[in-house]
C-alpha cells in the first residue's frame, strides 16, 4: 500500500520541520509528503526546496484561502491509495502510518488521538472536555462510540483516495477573527467525516493512532474559547444546515438557563465546560436568523427558547418527582431482596423469535452452575415452543396476552407496536397475576419484556427482580427504577455474553454451550414433504427469508428479485421462499418475474416447522435476526445482512466460519447522521452481486449442507 500524507503549513517553520521529522522516524516507509504551504512569510518555501528531510516530497504553493481548499489542492496531488492528514505544528507517532496500514483492508476513513506535545500551564477552570476547542483529543474519543459520536480532526484523519475524490472537502467563505485569531470556516473535517458516515463509507476510530499537538499557550484564555466556541456554532449551520437539531439546541440552552441555580454547586471547570457549550449552541441557534432585524430575531429567539423551556422545566419536574413515584409504588408493592442463592427462579422472557433462542445458552449454564434451584420459564407462546424440548425448566407459564398492553398503558408511553391492538380485560390481567403469584419463586430475572404491561410481573409477586439498566422493552423507564436491582448491559457487545453476565448475578456460570434445536421424528417427516425431498434426487437447498417485522431489516424487493434470478440459474440447486403472511405476495412476485420453480412456504411454517425446513436446507439468506438464530441452532450456514444492527451484537458466537455477515455500511449511525435517509439505506447498500458471491463462497468451501 502506498500513501500520502498531506500538510497544510503557513509561517511555522520550526514546527514544520519537527512534524517532517517525526514522518521521517515512521515505520512504514511507502509514502509520500505534500506539503500544502498558504502564503509563508518566513523562508519556508526555500527551506523545503533545500533542505526538507523528507523523500518523496511535493510542494503546493498557494495565497490565502480556506484550509478546506488547500487539503483539496494536496488531494489532487496526491498519488497514494490512502490519503492521510497532519497538521504542521503537529508530530506523528512513530508508528502512525503503520496502525492506518493495519486496518486499511477494512475501512474507508480512520482517525485517531491528537494528545498534547508538551506540558502547559492550564487555567485551574480547564475541563479535558474543552480540548476539541484548541485541537486536543477529548476523554470521549477513548470510548467505543467516539466515530459516531466524537470526530476525529484533520490533524490526524486518513481517507481511502476514491473516497476523498468523490467526497471533496466542503469549501466555504473563511478567514481570521482579529485580535484572537479565531479562523471562521472551520468544521471541514466533521462535515466531510459526517458525509462519508452517511454515504455509507465505512469509518473507524483508533485510539492507537496518535500525533501530538502543539498548541500555543495564548489558546487557554476565555475569550479565545469563547470566540472558537460561537465559530464552531456558526460553521456548523453555514456547513450544513442542520434544521433537525435546532430544536435539540434550543432545549440545551433552555436547559442552561432556566436551571442555573444548580451550577453554583457544581465544581468550577463543569461550570465553565456547560459555560462555552451553551455559548456554542447559542451560536448555532442565532444563524438561521441573521437575516432578520434585531427585533425579529431578539422576539424569535424568546419564542424558541420559552417552547423549549417548557419541554425542560416538565422534564426536570418529572425526574425530580421519579424517586417519590418508586418510593410510593415500592411502598405498595413491596419486594424482598435478591437471595444470595435462589431456591426457585423465574426467568421472564418475552423476546423476539431470535431473543429466545439467544437467551438459552446462559440460562443452561446457570442451571448447570446451580442444579438445586427450580428454574420456570414466564413467556409467550411463542417462546413456549422455542423451548419445549429444553429438560431443565421445571415449568413454563406462558401468557397469552403477550403483545397487549392494559388500557392504561395504551398512552403516549406505550410503545409504537402496540398500537391499534384490543386492551386486555381486567379480569384476564388478574387471573395472569394470580397464576404468577403462585410460582412460590423468591428471585425473577427479567431479560427481555416486549408489548406486555410490566404490572403483570411487577404486581404479582414479591420477589426481588434482577434485570438489565436499558434495551429490556419497558415502555417506561420508571420500571427499570422499580427493579431490585440493575446491571449494566452493553449494547456493542455479543448478546449472549449480556444474558450470561445479568445471571452471573448469583456466581459463575457454567461453560456456555450453544443451543441445538431438538426436532421430533414428525416434524423432520413433515419439512421434507414440504420440501418435496421424497419426490425426486437430493438438491442443494438455498431458503430466502425475504420479509421483518422492522422496516430497517427489510432487504428491497428489487434485490431480492435480482438474487432469485442468478439462482435459479445454477443447476441441481433449489429456492425456497420462507417468511409470515406478509411475505406471501413479495415471494410470489419474485417467482413470476423470474419464471422460478420455487416453492413459496411463506406463512404456511410455525415456528416448529421453521426449524425442521432449515435444518434440511443448505444455506439460509436473511436480513432478519428470528430465522438467522433459528438456524444457528439448527446448525445450518447463513448469510446474513446487517443494516442498522451489526454482527458483533448479533452474529454467530460459534461456528463462526459457516456464517457469513454482510455489513451495508456504519450501523451505528446516530439519528442525527440517518436524518432525511430511508429506513432501509444501508442495508439497500448490500448488492444482490455480494450476496451470490457469499452463496458461492460457502459451496466452494464445502460448508453448505448437501
Amino acid at each position: 500500500m502506498f500513501a500520502s500524507v498531506v500538510v497544510l503549513t503557513r509561517n511555522r517553520l520550526k514546527q514544520l520541520e519537527r512534524c517532517l521529522q517525526s514522518l521521517r522516524a515512521q515505520t512504514f516507509r511507502d509514502f509520500e509528503a505534500v506539503v500544502v504551504d498558504t502564503g509563508s512569510t518566513d523562508g519556508t518555501r526555500d527551506w523545503l526546496r533545500r533542505e526538507s528531510p523528507l523523500e518523496p516530497l511535493q510542494i503546493v504553493e498557494t495565497e490565502g484561502g480556506s484550509f478546506a481548499g488547500a487539503r483539496n489542492e494536496g488531494v489532487a496531488l496526491a498519488q497514494g491509495e490512502w490519503i492521510a492528514f497532519l497538521d504542521d505544528d503537529c508530530t506523528a507517532a512513530a508508528d502512525w502510518l503503520e496502525c492506518l496500514v493495519r486496518v486499511a483492508p477494512k475501512y474507508d476513513a480512520v482517525g485517531g488521538l491528537a494528545l498534547p506535545a508538551r506540558p502547559l500551564p492550564l487555567p485551574s477552570w480547564w475541563h479535558p472536555a474543552m480540548g476539541w476547542l484548541v485541537g486536543w483529543a477529548i476523554p470521549e474519543q477513548l470510548r467505543r462510540s467516539a466515530g459516531s459520536h466524537f470526530y476525529p480532526s484533520t490533524s490526524n484523519m486518513a481517507i481511502r483516495r476514491p473516497a476523498l475524490v468523490h467526497h471533496r472537502f466542503q469549501e466555504i467563505e473563511a478567514g481570521f477573527d482579529a485580535p484572537e485569531g479565531v479562523y471562521r470556516g472551520g468544521r471541514e473535517d466533521a462535515e466531510l467525516w459526517r458525509r462519508l458516515r452517511r454515504s455509507g463509507c465505512r469509518t473507524q476510530f483508533l485510539p492507537e493512532m496518535i500525533v501530538y499537538h502543539d498548541v500555543a499557550p495564548d489558546r487557554f484564555t476565555w475569550r479565545y474559547l469563547c470566540n472558537r466556541a460561537r465559530a464552531d456554532g456558526r460553521a456548523l449551520w453555514e456547513r450544513e444546515h442542520p434544521h433537525e437539531i435546532l430544536e435539540d439546541a434550543c432545549r440545551q440552552v433552555a436547559d442552561y438557563y432556566w436551571t442555573g441555580c444548580r451550577r453554583f454547586f457544581m465544581p468550577r471547570r463543569e461550570r465553565a465546560l456547560q459555560r462555552l457549550w451553551a455559548i456554542r449552541q447559542w451560536e448555532l441557534i442565532q444563524a438561521p436568523l441573521a437575516g432578520l432585524r434585531r427585533g425579529e430575531r431578539s422576539r424569535a429567539m424568546v419564542a424558541a427558547l420559552v417552547r423549549a423551556g417548557r419541554h425542560v422545566i416538565l422534564s426536570r419536574i418529572k425526574r425530580a418527582f421519579r424517586p417519590w413515584v418508586v418510593r410510593r409504588e415500592n411502598r405498595r408493592h413491596p419486594r424482598q431482596p435478591l437471595p444470595e442463592e435462589p431456591k426457585s427462579l423465574a426467568v421472564v422472557a418475552f423476546g423476539f423469535l431470535g431473543d429466545m433462542v439467544l437467551l438459552e445458552p446462559a440460562c443452561r449454564a446457570f442451571h448447570e452452575a446451580h442444579p438445586a434451584t427450580r428454574m420456570i420459564l414466564v413467556t409467550h407462546p411463542m417462546g413456549d415452543l422455542v423451548h419445549r424440548h429444553v429438560e431443565y425448566w421445571e415449568r413454563r407459564v406462558v401468557y397469552s396476552g403477550a403483545g397487549i398492553l392494559p388500557a392504561r398503558n395504551q398512552g403516549r408511553d406505550a410503545p409504537a407496536a402496540s398500537s391499534g391492538r384490543r386492551r386486555i380485560p381486567d379480569e384476564e390481567l388478574e387471573r395472569m397475576r394470580n397464576e404468577l403469584a403462585g410460582l412460590g419463586t423468591d428471585a425473577v430475572a427479567i431479560l427481555y419484556y416486549h408489548n406486555v404491561a410490566p404490572e403483570v410481573i411487577f404486581h404479582a409477586t414479591r420477589a426481588g427482580i434482577l434485570t438489565f439498566d436499558r434495551d429490556v422493552g419497558f415502555p417506561r423507564r420508571l420500571w427499570y427504577d422499580l427493579a431490585t436491582a440493575r446491571v449494566p448491559k452493553d449494547l456493542e457487545g455479543q448478546e449472549i455474553l449480556n444474558m450470561a453476565t445479568l445471571l452471573q448475578w448469583w456466581g459463575p456460570l457454567a461453560s456456555l454451550r450453544p443451543y441445538r434445536w431438538k426436532g421430533s421424528v414428525e416434524e423432520q417427516h413433515d419439512a421434507r414433504v414440504l420440501l418435496r425431498l421424497n419426490e425426486r434426487p437430493r438438491r442443494h437447498i438455498v431458503a430466502l427469508h425475504t420479509g421483518s417485522v422492522l422496516p430497517y431489516k427489510r432487504w428491497p424487493l428489487r434485490h431480492w428479485t435480482a438474487l432469485a434470478k442468478r439462482l435459479g440459474r445454477v443447476e441441481n440447486l433449489d429456492l425456497v421462499f420462507i417468511g409470515d403472511e406478509h411475505c406471501i405476495e413479495d415471494a410470489s412476485q419474485i417467482i413470476r418475474a423470474n419464471r422460478l420453480d420455487a416453492l413459496n412456504l411463506c406463512g404456511r411454517l410455525s415456528v416448529r416447522m421453521l426449524a425442521a425446513v432449515l435444518a434440511e436446507v443448505s444455506v439460509l439468506v436473511t436480513a432478519d435476526s428470528g430465522p438467522k438464530h433459528v438456524a444457528f441452532a439448527t446448525g445450518t450456514p447463513t448469510i446474513t445482512l446487517y443494516g442498522h444492527s451489526t454482527p458483533e451484537r448479533w452474529g454467530a458466537f460459534w461456528d463462526k466460519h459457516k456464517h457469513i455477515a454482510l455489513c451495508g455500511g456504519n450501523a451505528d449511525l446516530t439519528p442525527e447522521e440517518a436524518h432525511g435517509l430511508p429506513v432501509d439505506f444501508l442495508l439497500s447498500r448490500i448488492t444482490p452481486d455480494r450476496v451470490y458471491d457469499a452463496i458461492r463462497a460457502l459451496f466452494e468451501k464445502g460448508l453448505a449442507l448437501g
